[in-house]
């Protein structure tokens, strides 16, 4: 959502994903349960975490919709099975060293 969300704003992003690209089952949950905040980002959020349901949902549902949200949008770089070994930051940006020696930079 996170990922999805910084597009919205303009950025590209990158996700670094530890699970596999396999879909998993998991607990359920209610996504569009409040309207809290109303700005457009949060309503896109709730209806695409939610897919317009306002129900108990299995989070698979949920994290199908989010994740085929992000591998149909070119400003997201979608990464699976990326460990994170090292987390570092200065004043100037922060980075992450995946187990595989790639480092990411923000």
């Amino acid at each position: 959502m996170t990922g999805i969300a910084l597009v919205n704003a303009g950025l590209k992003v990158t996700i670094l994903e530890r699970a596999s690209a396999e879909r998993r089952s998991g607990a359920a949950l209610q996504v569009d349960s409040g309207e809290r905040d109303v700005s457009t980002t949060a309503k896109h959020l709730r209806k695409t975490a939610s897919g317009g349901v306002r129900s108990v949902e299995a989070w698979s549902s949920i994290e199908a919709r989010l994740r085929s949200e992000a591998k149909t949008n070119p400003q997201i770089d979608l990464r699976f099975d990326t460990r994170i070994q090292i987390v570092h930051q200065d004043d100037e940006a922060a980075w992450v060293i995946t187990d595989k020696g790639e480092k990411f930079s923000g």
